[in-house]
């Protein structure tokens, strides 16, 4: 470990070199000697001029006994204490990147295109809806997730949250918790067929909830999202990554499940549902599992049907209900 021998004040390799000289009544030419080098560039080491290497490193310990490793530490530390600070536009930057995928979310118009920091900074307090970058960003939600018990990515926060701004502009019927058994009979019908998936979002809106598709962030593995806007404003959110009709009806289930429990806290769950992965998911994860499986959403939409479009399509049926979704008449029939 290298001490300071004057408070914060490192010294430079080169006066340890002074007191090793001393002790071995060694003059800096005899020095240079030993190791072979001329007598200005052991000068400018033991000065703090010039940088002491690996090679002066290895060559000190042959010549002195002090482990180059030492030398190599004392050099480090010492380069280090002449940096004052660290400048505090990295510190700025480095922060606005660990709120999420900057790039990618200008790209998709979440957040202005912009390469100022300071401009940026306020896109991303706009979005996540904070006061300053030392507040994190909070939102209550049941998400499933690939991996259980893992706190969110800053790409998987972003996409809630783009979830949640959707939803917030989005016009629906009056919540009644007591309409959701009538909601999933109706999803149990539209599930029988797969062109009917068009009408999920009618479906929920007459129920009183919220229901917005967004793509998955690259690396922000996540399929959907259960969460409140208030007390009386549910929003289901999905990501429909695997383009499948299964996995659609399975996920859907699974956070109306979590809206009809008024699910609060983050739970996660996995998307296969495969029995061996059964021990790794919370008791409330399970339990909507087996109610989305119960509303036999996942048996009823592999019905073959000569008109059916292929599960590619999936992705057709769904692509205007983010920007769609706020146009729905709730009193409309569906």
């Amino acid at each position: 470990m290298i001490h300071t021998d004057n408070g914060d004040r490192v010294p430079p390799p080169g006066e340890h070199i002074r007191e090793e000289l001393k002790k071995r009544a060694w003059t800096q030419e005899d020095l240079a000697h030993v190791l072979g080098r001329t007598v200005a560039r052991v000068n400018q080491i033991i000065t703090g001029k010039q940088e002491l290497s690996p090679e002066i490193a290895l060559a000190l310990e042959t010549a002195i006994g002090t482990p180059a490793v030492e030398w190599l530490q004392r050099e480090a530390a010492y380069r280090l204490s002449l940096v004052a600070t660290v400048p505090a536009d990295v510190r700025h930057r480095s922060r606005l990147l660990e709120l999420g995928p900057v790039k990618e979310m200008q790209k998709r118009g979440w957040i202005e295109a912009t390469d100022s920091p300071d401009a940026m900074e306020r896109e991303l307090l706009r979005f996540y809806r904070i006061p300053d970058l030392d507040t994190e960003p909070e939102l209550t939600v049941a998400m499933r997730k690939t991996n259980p018990n893992v706190v969110l990515t800053p790409a998987q926060r972003a996409w809630v949250f783009r979830v949640r701004q959707i939803a917030s502009v989005s016009r629906v019927a009056a919540f009644n918790p007591d309409g959701i058994a009538a909601c999933k009979r109706e999803l149990r019908k539209l599930a029988a067929f797969s062109a009917e998936v068009g009408k999920v979002p009618k479906v929920l809106a007459k129920y009183g909830i919220r229901f917005v598709v967004v793509e998955p962030l690259p690396g922000g593995k996540v399929d959907g999202v259960a969460m409140w806007l208030d007390h009386a404003s549910p929003v289901i959110g999905l990501s429909v990554r695997f383009d499948r009709l299964d996995s659609f009806w399975f996920t859907l289930g699974h956070e109306l499940a979590h809206i009809d429990h008024k699910d609060e806290a983050p739970l996660d769950g996995d998307v296969s549902g495969q029995e061996d992965l059964l021990a790794m998911k919370s008791p409330v994860e399970r339990r909507a599992d087996e109610e989305s499986a119960a509303v036999h959403l996942l048996e009823r939409c592999c019905v073959a049907r000569p008109d059916d479009p292929s599960p590619s399509s999936l992705h057709r049926l769904l692509e205007k209900i983010e920007a769609g979704l706020e146009s729905l008449d709730p009193s409309a029939d569906i």
